[in-house]
């Protein structure tokens, strides 16, 4: 409606060149208000993706640092088991040893026995040391037969 008066007022005061000329620049101006409000509204909703993508990136850069932390803590958590299950298996080699030196020292301690002695003797089943040339001995047993000795013969 505005345009329409200032288009009369100039086609009554102004020569028609000058008018035509007027009247040009003032559709040309507003198409180009037109095209400037299109950009301004493009330039809001590309400034509203550019943030959506900000925070999206920082998000990823988030879970990114989160999973870095958890892999670091998983790999001490590996590494803790794998250390739990060496010093486990250090145990039960300690044990296993401790468990076979004690076996040993029974064994010794059964051979070393007089009440073994005495009953071999009266077996006639007395363990014989032998002497090698290089030092070393050999404790040869002859086999007892349990079921023959009986508890009255130990005692």
């Amino acid at each position: 409606m505005l345009e329409n008066e200032i288009l009369e007022l100039i086609s009554k005061n102004l020569p028609a060149q000058v008018g035509e000329t007027l009247k040009k620049r003032i559709i040309l101006v507003d198409d180009l208000e037109e095209e400037r409000d299109e950009l301004l509204k493009k330039s809001k909703d590309q400034k509203k993706l550019i943030d959506d993508y900000e925070k999206t990136i920082q998000n990823y850069g988030d879970a990114l640092k989160i999973k870095s932390e958890n892999d670091n803590k998983l790999l001490d958590i590996e590494k803790r088991a794998r250390n739990f299950e060496l010093e486990i298996t250090k145990l039960k080699l300690d044990e296993s040893l401790k468990r076979e030196n004690q076996a040993i020292n029974i064994v010794s301690l059964v051979f070393k026995s007089p009440v073994y002695r005495t009953t071999a003797n009266k077996c006639g089943n007395v363990p014989t040391v032998e002497k090698y040339s290089n030092g070393g001995e050999y404790v040869g047993a002859t086999h007892v037969n349990l079921q023959e000795t009986t508890s009255e013969e130990i005692i």
